[in-house]
């Protein structure tokens, strides 16, 4: 085959996960389509009684705190369990009747694993959830104390970015400066997470040349979106260590969550509501020790029979990595690798959406931005969506199909002979 239909090739092919990620799927949520709420649980309200909410809601084993002092537990939940077919982590199924949260409660939904919140009638959400089941853990930080420790750890989930690795040093006497540990990589999700730069130099004269001592480490892989799961944690920075100055890197941050919703009937989350499924940021370490990876963004899912009313804010962004010198001539070094943005996914017969849809990555824009699919027969959109990663144009998608084409009939000419 010619050389240039060799690159042409090459070109469909990369761009046809992205051509296709907008179309509808018969099917959209696999394995998890046919899970439906018995009801079992009736209403969740997010009062609690005596001027008090829900403060968190764990999906590992079904309690329930308020937002007294101490975290006071005032249910426990049964749950049922539901396996992906497509290998991933199982998911824990809360089955309500109406799930409704007040506009002023806060809460957070947290477990090791992703979860379900299902019910027989409608979902209603108005004041803040943030959701952490199923995140990537950050990565472990690099120990100053032992050299065979200096690296540090990927993040969790298969999207988790890299550990930064080189040791940080200063050089003797320390006028003479010295260079931070590598830096981590930030956590992937629907696209890779970004690379870590290079590690910074101290002030003073005499030591290696800016910014070339420690690369940093690569940012973790896009996750199978038909898998549900949280995103992938960010890498953990490197230690340094040297008389006088022994630094433990930092860990990375923590993934966004998976959380997915379903019901029969309405979804709204109201004006004074917000949802997210956010990754932590990366931290910054003392001196010579390596800044950390971000978080990936988590996925959000809605399988929803009819109205889906977004008013408010529903976000899966990725998180910035850490950054000690946001300006002067070492602005851009020892910066950890900033996560990818998340996933939304919504399915229901009609989208009104007057808020904003934010899948953001760690920089605050699409580069490595995260997929907002909306496969309602009616959509409304008055509002904003933000952070997708960009797609292919119709033009380059035509050119691809017609270079295919003529391939193919040049391949068909050569086997006739």
């Amino acid at each position: 085959m010619h050389r240039y239909s060799i690159l042409l090739a090459a070109a469909c092919l990369a761009a046809a996960p992205f051509a296709s990620s907008s179309l509808a799927d018969s099917a959209p949520f696999g394995s998890l389509s046919g899970v439906v709420s018995t009801g079992a649980l009736g209403n969740l309200s997010a009062y609690t009684g005596n001027n008090q909410f829900i403060s968190s809601f764990n999906t590992d084993n079904g309690q329930i705190r308020s937002s007294a002092s101490g975290g006071i537990l005032v249910a426990t939940l049964p749950f049922t369990t539901v396996t992906q077919y497509s290998g991933g982590p199982t998911l824990n199924v809360f089955n309500f009747a109406n799930f409704d949260s007040n506009s002023a409660v806060n809460f957070s939904i947290v477990g090791s694993k992703p979860a379900v919140i299902a019910a027989t009638g409608n979902i209603t959400i108005l004041g803040h959830i943030h959701v952490t089941t199923g995140s990537g853990l950050g990565g472990l930080s690099g120990n100053a104390n032992l050299p065979s420790s200096y690296s540090g750890d990927a993040g969790g989930n298969p999207g988790g970015g890299a550990g930064g690795t080189g040791a940080g040093n200063l050089f003797s006497p320390s006028i003479y400066g010295g260079y931070s540990g590598g830096t981590a990589g930030g956590g992937g999700s629907v696209s890779p997470g970004q690379a870590g730069s290079h590690g910074s130099m101290q002030t003073g004269a005499g030591g290696p040349t800016l910014g070339f001592e420690n690369p940093g480490a690569s940012g973790g892989t896009a996750q199978d979106t038909s898998i549900f799961q949280g995103g992938g944690g960010g890498g953990g920075g490197t230690a340094g260590n040297f008389p006088g100055e022994r630094d433990p890197g930092v860990n990375g941050g923590a993934g966004g969550g998976a959380l997915f919703f379903i019901t029969p009937n309405n979804f709204t989350l109201t004006s004074t509501g917000s949802l997210d499924a956010d990754g932590s940021a990366g931290l910054v370490a003392n001196v010579v020790g390596g800044s950390s990876g971000g978080g990936g963004g988590g996925e959000l899912w809605f399988d929803v029979g009819k109205t889906f009313d977004n008013e408010g804010l529903i976000a899966a962004l990725g998180a910035s990595g850490g950054n000690p010198h946001n300006s002067g001539v070492q602005a851009g070094l020892n910066v950890g690798g900033s996560g990818a943005g998340g996933e939304l996914l919504i399915d229901p017969t009609e989208i009104i959406n007057n808020g904003t849809l934010n899948v953001s990555d760690g920089l605050g824009g699409a580069t490595y931005g995260g997929s907002v699919q909306l496969l309602a027969a009616t959509t409304m959109n008055n509002g904003s969506i933000i952070g997708q990663v960009p797609e292919p144009t119709a033009t380059l998608l035509a050119v691809c199909g017609a270079g295919m084409l003529l391939i193919r009939r040049r391949i068909d000419r050569r086997v006739a002979r």
